[in-house]
């Protein structure tokens, strides 16, 4: 499946859960991140249950330290 990830085209084998797809891409799932799905934010108790589609757009993203 090809899907965007973080503004990037990748190939993936499928099929994926959210959890599948952080740790093949070294995210470690207890860091503090958000993972939105086609412009939506999807609930950390989904990680481990939502199937990635073809062509899905999705953002993986950290909180940031403010000043």
């Amino acid at each position: 499946m090809k899907l965007m990830l973080n503004g990037e085209w990748v190939q993936l084998e499928g099929p994926l859960t959210v959890q599948d797809l952080l740790k093949s891409r070294g995210y470690r799932l207890e860091m503090k991140i958000a993972v939105a799905i086609n412009g939506h934010f999807l609930p950390r108790h989904a990680y481990t249950t939502h199937l990635i589609a073809d062509a899905d757009d999705i953002e993986v993203v950290s909180p940031m330290q403010g000043g």
